[in-house]
């Protein structure tokens, strides 16, 4: 009996379906059919993103060039050397990837990150959803999570428009991204996630059965689809406040000191460690955006502001991450060498992205 599969025509017209006028949405339903995900089993769980805003120089860090200030050093990765300012990353570059190939059209940095994270260039007739929106939609959330977070954000301040890089566009608002304050501040706290003192579970219950019964009777008069947005947003806020397990999950004091001080007690390190947390709770998709508003943006003093500040934070926190992900079993573990074969690991599994923020191409 044949198994289920797209066969080659299929892949044939799917390949021409630019060309043949296509919409998105064509793309999204080809993608979520049955004969698409027979084909695509997927393992990951969830992702991270660390977002290096401003963009790192990749000729200074992961493909060292001979007019580069920094000498490259050997991994632990047979063959792949990175900049000698990554020495903790490079003992763990046998579970990273390098891809070379990532570049923008776009040459002013809030359309170079639209277009990164969004995967289109800006476009003002239509919104394009964030790859944590669309990874939001495809996955749903786990155990009252919310499944796209943002923490922080990385542009607070700035007066050029980055929104649309951490927005839902045409997916509609139930995908947008939860943007958290700084973790690293002493008075951190996630707002509206706890129950005022003088209101019990209890009688959150008896409100909600109230409420029903009013909407049921107002919306005999008028019913429109604003409304299911409205239970939509309503229904998930209840079970985030209600859940002893999400308010959990945010508290990062709950951390030991020791761990605190692995990732670093700067905005960036207690992001990357908010990301994990988050993650194992269940969360789909954080953004790891610890750096401020062009940060990485070195047009001046490049080589003493990577030595001194940027690279130091990056390694520390990555590599903090690289090992509590591997010992919570967060990541894939599969070794191959010469002597043994590979071994997939069951247990639940994230994926780590590293994207440099966005900078010009010279």
């Amino acid at each position: 009996m044949n198994r289920p599969g797209i066969t080659r025509q299929a892949f044939l017209r799917a390949g021409a379906l630019s060309f043949l006028g296509a919409t998105h949405l064509d793309l999204l339903r080809l993608a979520g059919s049955a004969a698409f995900a027979a084909t695509t089993p997927g393992k990951a769980k969830a992702c991270i993103l660390l977002w290096l805003e401003g963009g790192l120089s990749h000729l200074d860090s992961w493909d060292v060039k001979a007019n580069s200030g920094f000498r490259p050093i050997a991994t632990n990765a047979l063959g792949v050397q990175i900049s000698e300012i990554f020495p903790g990353v490079a003992r763990h570059m046998d579970k990273l990837s390098i891809i070379r190939s990532m570049r923008t059209q776009e040459r002013n940095h809030p359309q170079g990150t639209i277009e990164t994270l969004c995967g289109h260039r800006p476009n003002p007739a239509l919104k394009f959803p964030s790859v944590g929106s669309i990874v939001s939609k495809e996955l749903g959330s786990r155990d009252n999570m919310p499944p796209f977070v943002v923490v922080p954000l990385p542009t607070e301040g700035d007066f050029f428009n980055y929104e649309e890089a951490y927005r839902s566009g045409f997916l509609g608002p139930a995908y947008d991204s939860m943007i958290l304050p700084d973790p690293s501040k002493p008075d951190f706290v996630v707002p509206d996630l706890s129950l005022p003192k003088s209101i019990s579970a209890e009688a959150i219950d008896d409100r909600r059965t109230m409420l029903k019964i009013v909407d049921q009777h107002y919306r005999q008069k008028e019913n429109t689809a604003e409304f299911a947005k409205m239970d939509t947003f309503h229904e998930q806020a209840l079970r985030m406040i209600l859940s002893p397990h999400v308010k959990e999950a945010f508290n990062i004091s709950q951390e030991s000191e020791k761990t605190r001080d692995r990732y670093g007690r700067t905005r960036v390190g207690q992001s990357v460690l908010l990301a994990r947390r988050l993650v194992e709770a269940g969360c789909r998709f954080v953004t790891a955006a610890g750096y401020t508003h062009g940060q990485w943006d070195t047009h001046g003093e490049n080589d003493k502001r990577l030595r001194d500040t940027l690279a130091p934070m990056l390694d520390q926190s990555l590599s903090a991450l690289m090992r509590d992900l591997t010992q919570h079993g967060l990541f894939e573990s599969i070794r191959t060498d010469s002597h043994h074969q590979p071994q997939p690991c069951t247990r639940p599994l994230a994926r780590l992205l590293v994207a440099t923020g966005w900078r010009r191409r010279n």
